[in-house]
């Protein structure tokens, strides 16, 4: 966890505490497929995050993202934390006046495909590649996503050990998960404005 709160973005701390402010009761999680954990995270991140759950805890795997079970999981994580064990008419949608899930992710299959599927407003992270030095948008690029022909040549990082089936299974995934986009951002900076504009 050292690594990852020394890389941490730029703007990732300002603006979880600006949403911390600006909604004192909202609960914060993270979902993630793999081993980092924010609560771990001493110096930067545990007091802004309320759960994680992980695809290799033992109630979740092999259930990783994008399958359904690490959502339900955290749901019940969810329900856990605030004692609402019972309450099976939870409705995670912004028509009800209670609950609202937002789920933020850069994957469009894993997390915005996904979450929505389970009842959540989703949130597509597509970070700029010059600030963040990102390069989800360069393998997946979202006009590609808008076409009927799929099996186009976008060039792999070089460290990408995904085969050329995967990649295209992939494409295919994200083409179908681009319908569920609530909102898209490119700075973790525009977050907060989002959130406002998905609840008003």
């Amino acid at each position: 966890h050292l690594a990852a709160e020394k890389y941490l973005y730029h703007d990732a701390i300002s603006m979880l505490e600006k949403l911390r402010s600006e909604y004192p009761n909202a609960t914060i999680g993270a979902i993630t497929n793999g081993k980092g954990n924010p609560l771990m995270m001493k110096d930067t991140l545990c007091d802004l995050f309320d759960f994680c759950v992980s695809g290799e805890d033992d109630d979740v795997f092999p259930h990783r993202k994008p399958h359904e079970g690490i959502y339900n999981v955290a749901l019940q994580r969810y329900k856990d934390l605030l004692h609402l064990e019972g309450d099976d008419n939870i409705c995670l949608t912004k028509d009800d006046d209670r609950i609202c899930w937002i789920h933020i992710g850069d994957d469009l299959a894993n997390d915005v495909g996904a979450s929505a599927k389970c009842g959540a407003l989703a949130i597509w992270v597509d970070l700029s590649s010059k600030e963040y030095d990102q390069t989800a948008s360069a393998r997946f690029k979202e006009n590609t996503l808008n076409k009927n022909d799929v099996n186009n040549n976008e060039k792999q990082p070089f460290w990408s050990t995904a085969s050329s089936d995967e990649v295209e299974k992939r494409k295919k995934l994200n083409k179908k998960a681009f319908k569920f986009v609530s909102a898209k951002i490119e700075k973790l900076s525009s977050l907060p404005d989002a959130i406002r504009g998905l609840l008003d």
